[in-house]
């Protein structure tokens, strides 16, 4: 249909052999094909929300799912600020307000618990412990563990086996 009315309006259809680039530039302006995209992205962007396990109307409830799901990659509160188009002060702010606690503190707890699911669990090294549960550097690691638990990793793997 869009063809015919292509060739119908260029007239002779034997001087012209119609590529769907020329198609489109005849029959929609770049605006209505911007236009056209917007609101395809927004109409399937809708069709997907219910669907979403962010849809949550609080802000750091969403923010708190993400940190969940994704605490063993590098996590920053910059970065967190900027995925979800906050200034980092008051993420930071927020944070300490809604999740009653620093966002530091919130994402080591879910590194270290997930580290300790890991030493229970598995024979796997320190080290890839350490890097599975998000900690690159394995000193900061012990570090933190320690701080947490009260004794060190290896300590915690001792007296949790079964």
């Amino acid at each position: 249909m869009i063809l015919n009315y292509y060739l119908n309006k260029k007239g002779d259809t034997s001087k012209h052999s119609p590529s769907m680039q020329a198609i489109v530039n005849t029959l929609f302006t770049i605006e209505d094909i911007k236009k056209y995209y917007e609101q395809f992205f927004l109409n399937v962007t809708n069709m997907l929300r219910d669907k979403s396990v962010y849809i949550t109307n609080e802000l750091i409830d969403r923010i708190l799912i993400y940190i969940q799901r994704n605490y063993q990659r590098n996590l920053t509160e910059e970065f967190i600020a900027s995925l979800f188009y906050l200034n980092r002060s008051y993420l930071s702010q927020l944070f300490r307000q809604k999740a009653g606690e620093k966002f530091i503190d919130y994402l080591n707890d879910i590194r270290i618990d997930k580290a300790k699911e890991l030493l229970v669990s598995t024979d796997r090294k320190m080290y890839q412990i350490a890097k599975s549960a998000g900690y690159s550097n394995t000193k900061y690691f012990f570090r933190i563990f320690k701080k947490k638990t009260g004794i060190t990793p290896e300590q915690y793997r001792l007296q949790n086996m079964t």
